[in-house]
């Protein structure tokens, strides 16, 4: 179960210097898509090899909405499959790290469809469509998965509990957070 936070976050904890958006893409027998990452990059908390739900940085005047239609143009392309933006729920705001933010969006679908790589084939590949399972049996610490994707699991397991009282989750801190020395030993 997700624990709430009983305390006032400071304004420090809360500001949001760089924002991104993550989608779980879910189908009805618990899968979500999956991409894996090509590049280690210390402010968003992802090394080489994680597997992760599309997620993309927003750009400047850019809106939620724009950032996730262009993650599916160059994350990830699905075959044959009109994502339900309009249906969109947003599942929780996640600090990877200080100041840096995910917003974790829920669409759902009614099957797994073919995906492809989008047109920045140098930062994921291996579109893959995961259980949900997996994510809850893997250990965090094992960076199997990026930092944020057991958080967006985690909220949207809380969501089906009861989607018309959900409201989104904060996490001001992610499980298996990537230590900094772990980057410094990568030389990233």
């Amino acid at each position: 179960m997700i624990q709430e936070r009983i305390f006032k976050p400071t304004e420090e904890e809360i500001t949001e210097n760089v924002i991104g958006v993550g989608v779980l893409l879910v189908t009805p027998d618990f899968r979500f898509l999956t991409v894996q990452e090509l590049k280690t990059k210390r402010s968003t908390g992802k090394i080489v090899g994680m597997r992760t739900a599309p997620m993309e940085t927003v750009i400047d005047g850019e809106s939620d909405d724009d950032a996730i239609k262009r993650l599916f143009q160059e994350e990830v392309v699905l075959n044959e499959a009109e994502l339900p933006l309009d249906k969109k729920v947003l599942l929780c705001k996640i600090q990877l790290t200080k100041g840096v933010w995910l917003h974790g969006y829920l669409l759902q679908i009614e099957q797994p469809v073919l995906a492809a790589i989008g047109t920045e084939k140098h930062e994921v590949a291996g579109p893959l469509w995961t259980s949900i399972e997996e994510v809850l049996q893997s250990n965090p610490d094992d960076r199997q998965f990026r930092p944020g994707v057991r958080e967006l699991v985690l909220s949207y397991l809380t969501f089906l509990e009861s989607p018309e009282n959900f409201s989104p989750h904060l996490f001001f801190r992610t499980q298996g957070k990537v230590q900094d020395e772990v980057f410094d030993s990568l030389g990233a």
